[in-house]
């Protein structure tokens, strides 16, 4: 078992789950980005990557502990339609509904993560090793109409997920077909991240 803990910046309830889950020790930490100073006319991935990677740079240090290394972890999800828009949280109830409504049939969903291990010298923070991962999946998805009412008022967190999608839980019912990591679908890809963490010396 690791010693060392994972500073996760997001505020994901299915991040912290799939973390919690897999016995990965992890602490929140903070992050001022604002994803939607990222270029949103890039392709799906780079975008979910170039989003990741700038709460990374955004992140809030200040309850990490200064005396060992700091392992750290944001990560963005991203959906785009058959259509090829792209989709990410909601803005209010009226957009989650209508999302919901265009990601019918197939959609793409990209998560991407940034991990760094970092060491505090000389009164700053230092990149000792980045490491960052894109993770692509698929999924069908059937929902009719009435079915995304009832859904979004039984899956209200709904309003803080890319797309409005959430397909674990009573949202599996609707999930057709998956292709892919599931657990990228969920948020995290974690095998991937586990690759990383080995790289990283975390389990050491």
């Amino acid at each position: 078992m690791s010693h060392n803990i994972l500073n996760l910046a997001s505020q994901s309830q299915s991040r912290y789950l799939l973390l919690k889950e897999s016995q990965i020790p992890f602490k929140v930490i903070k992050q001022n980005a604002n994803e939607h100073e990222c270029d949103w006319n890039m392709e799906l991935m780079s975008l979910v990557e170039s989003i990741a990677i700038h709460k990374m740079e955004l992140l809030v240090l200040d309850d990490v502990d200064v005396k060992a290394p700091a392992f750290v972890l944001t990560a963005d999800t991203l959906v785009q339609d058959h259509r090829g828009q792209i989709h990410g949280k909601p803005l209010d109830y009226e957009d989650a509904r209508l999302k919901l409504t265009q990601l019918r049939g197939k959609c793409r969903v990209a998560s991407a993560f940034c991990l760094r291990k970092m060491i505090f010298k000389s009164g700053a923070w230092v990149v000792q090793i980045h490491s960052v991962k894109t993770v692509e999946s698929s999924c069908i998805i059937a929902i009719s109409d009435s079915e995304i009412e009832e859904y979004l008022k039984i899956n209200p967190q709904s309003l803080n997920v890319a797309g409005a999608l959430i397909i674990e839980g009573y949202g599996m019912q609707f999930v057709e077909s998956v292709q892919g990591s599931y657990s990228g679908l969920l948020g995290l890809p974690l095998y991937e991240l586990r690759q990383a963490l080995l790289l990283l010396g975390f389990f050491n």
